[in-house]
């Protein structure tokens, strides 16, 4: 009888510890064959899953060169993963015809088992796993980096290196808001301490956020303090061409939002030192920074629109 013996698992570490080390070394000593099936993130690479399915081939390879190392992506429902698996483990059952074969799949208690729904039984045989976490892992290279603990400083630079020439590039979603005054015809403006011109109000979506509003407000609280203002009013999206990412291949994207100021005292905070009011009519594009100009492109039309000019003046041409 042919013995087949199955791992599906992530192994998301610089290096296989003792307990990954155990299981498969109890595969091997208790299977003709041993295939390890590696998980699969549906997204781009995360501090969960930081390692390419490749490089954690190589590494597995490395240390356990008779073993088969295939690929399973992560599905929504338990069912279909079980399935994919299965399917996995039948080409390697259905090219022996002429052998019975037993397989066997071995994870540890709190790995895969619980989600699996296939055919073939599994197995918790060592305790070895129980206890590590290759979350606590790969925090300790952080560690171990921050104090001076890696040696072969090149290696690890290397690989950092390959991380990110080798990960997709990222738009960066921001929000922006514009708030204006529509009794007194003016527009609230912000100024960062290295900065000589003005800008909108905004910055990037935080992870917490519920919505680009939810983040749009967020961020209006921060900059420009507690005051009663109007709802936001979703004007357009566009890409800002800041100074920072003018090298880069990643790139921000922002929502752009107004909103009508009631009443109230607001107040300069974050990373804006100071607030000020500007004329409506008489505004021209060079007050306010480069990267905020196509913002006032898409605000001025609007302005245009819903504002009766003989009331609220337009805003002034550059």
């Amino acid at each position: 009888m042919l013995k087949i013996g199955v791992i599906p698992a992530r192994f998301q570490t610089s290096e296989l510890h003792d307990g990954q080390k155990n299981l498969i070394n109890f595969s091997l000593i208790n299977n003709h064959k041993t295939i390890i099936v590696l998980g699969v993130h549906r997204t781009n690479g995360d501090k969960r899953n930081p390692l390419s399915a490749e490089l954690r081939k190589k590494l597995i390879l490395q240390n356990y060169p008779n073993v088969i190392v295939e690929f399973l992506r992560d599905e929504k429902d338990d069912v279909v993963w079980s399935t994919k698996l299965d399917n996995i483990i039948n080409r390697y059952v259905n090219s022996n015809p002429k052998n019975s074969v037993e397989v066997c799949l071995y994870g540890s208690r709190d790995s895969f088992i619980p989600y699996y729904h296939g055919k073939y039984k599994t197995e918790s045989p060592v305790n070895a796993l129980d206890g590590l976490s290759a979350t606590n892992l790969r925090k300790q290279i952080v560690e171990d980096f921050l104090t001076n603990k890696i040696k072969d400083l090149v290696s690890f630079a290397k690989g950092v290196i390959f991380s990110q020439l080798t990960r997709f590039d990222i738009s960066y979603q921001a929000v922006d808001v514009a708030v204006v005054d529509y009794y007194n015809n003016k527009i609230l403006l912000g100024r960062k301490k290295e900065e000589s011109k003005w800008r909108f109000f905004g910055g990037f979506v935080d992870v917490e956020d519920n919505s680009l509003e939810d983040a749009a407000r967020r961020e209006l609280l921060e900059e420009s303090g507690s005051y009663e203002k109007g709802e936001l009013k979703y004007l357009g999206s566009i890409r800002v061409n800041d100074w920072r990412y003018k090298n880069s291949n990643d790139k921000i994207m922002t929502a752009f939002y107004t909103c009508g100021f009631v009443y109230g005292n607001p107040k300069a905070g974050d990373d804006i030192v100071e607030l000020k009011w500007f004329d409506l009519k008489s505004f021209k594009y060079d007050q306010l920074v480069e990267e905020h100009h196509p913002l006032m492109d898409i605000l001025k039309p609007y302005l245009d629109e819903n504002i009766q000019s003989n009331i609220y003046p337009i805003i002034g041409s550059v």
